[in-house]
C-alpha cells in the first residue's frame, strides 16, 4: 500500500495552554522541531554529563551527586514524560542536594 503524501503536510492541531487558542502547524514543520529538539537535548546533556564530571572531579559535588545526575541526563531520552521529568529534576536540584 502507497503513503499518502497528504498524511506528511497535513495540518496539526496544536492546543496553547491557559490561552484557549489552537493553531494548525503543518506536520512536516512539527516533525522538523521535534527532530531539532531532541538534537538540542542530546547535546545539552552531553554538556551538562561533562560539567557534572568535572565538578565531581574538583570535589564540588558527591559520587552520588554524579550518579543521580547522570541517571537523570539519560531519563531525558525516555520519551517526553522521561524528558519532563529530567527538566524538573534539573529545576529543583539544586533544592534537593
Amino acid at each position: 500500500m502507497k503513503e499518502n503524501p497528504r498524511l506528511r503536510t497535513r495540518p496539526v492541531n496544536v492546543h496553547i495552554p491557559s490561552t484557549g487558542h489552537k493553531v494548525e502547524v503543518p506536520r512536516n514543520y512539527a516533525k522538523s522541531a521535534g527532530k531539532a529538539l531532541q538534537g538540542a537535548g542530546a547535546v545539552t546533556s552531553v554538556i551538562s554529563g561533562l560539567n557534572d564530571f568535572n565538578r565531581y572531579k574538583s570535589g564540588e559535588v558527591s559520587g552520588a551527586h554524579l550518579t543521580v545526575n547522570l541517571i537523570m541526563n539519560g531519563v531525558g531520552f525516555a520519551g517526553p514524560w522521561g524528558a519532563g521529568a529530567s527538566i524538573v529534576y534539573s529545576m529543583i536540584e539544586d533544592y534537593i542536594w
